[in-house]
């Protein structure tokens, strides 16, 4: 009886458990990518070792040999990135298509999808992984839409999906912490559950 949903659309509760227990038994990559991070960020020393180096009279005793050569390769994609074209096959539909291109420009400019998509491959070169959002924006004073980087610790996906593009993945799961008086203002029907949970 537990696993019945009211609503005709909904998720049973068993499928949800199934898939939070693979997102809590997903192989442990995000520590190699954090590991790698530290790297970069010139912490390439553990706390034991730096207590011993310090116990010898020696100062922490490292070269960043990765930060320069990411740095090269951050800066090969910053170099060569080109806006965003439509592109037609014959002159038939060019008036169409200098159309599209002005929107898709603005869109572009308005939503910093340059800079997302920049912060993001900084992120799978240093990690090995990162994902960018594109979604409709809730403050009606912005531009509809919105691009932003998503920290690789907040996504989730079904490790036996074999596309690239996770088409053939069950879920792709995004984790995030909010304080439970925002995500009561985003779902008032269920603020009262929001706030005594």
């Amino acid at each position: 009886a537990r696993d019945l949903a009211n609503a005709p659309d909904a998720m049973e509760l068993s499928r949800l458990e199934r898939i939070l227990e693979d997102t809590n038994n997903q192989p442990g990559w995000r520590a190699e990518a954090d590991k790698s991070c530290d790297y970069y960020d010139g912490k390439q020393l553990d706390a034991d070792t730096i207590a011993k180096l310090r116990e010898r009279g020696l100062g922490e005793l490292s070269q960043n040999l990765i930060k320069p050569s990411v740095d090269a390769v951050l800066g090969l994609e910053a170099k060569t990135r080109t806006d965003w074209m439509v592109m037609c096959p014959d002159d038939q539909w060019q008036d169409v298509t200098d159309a599209m291109n002005a929107k898709l420009k603005e869109a572009e400019t308005e939503t910093r999808a340059d800079r997302a998509c920049s912060d993001a491959y900084a992120g799978q070169v240093k990690a090995g992984f990162h994902v960018v959002e594109v979604s409709r924006q809730t403050n009606p004073f912005e531009y509809p839409y919105r691009v932003v980087p998503v920290h690789r610790r907040e996504i989730y996906w079904d490790w036996h999906s074999q596309h690239p593009m996770w088409d053939d993945g069950r879920y792709v799961v995004r984790k995030r912490w909010n304080d439970a008086d925002v995500v009561a203002a985003f779902f008032p029907k269920f603020s009262d559950l929001i706030m005594h949970s």
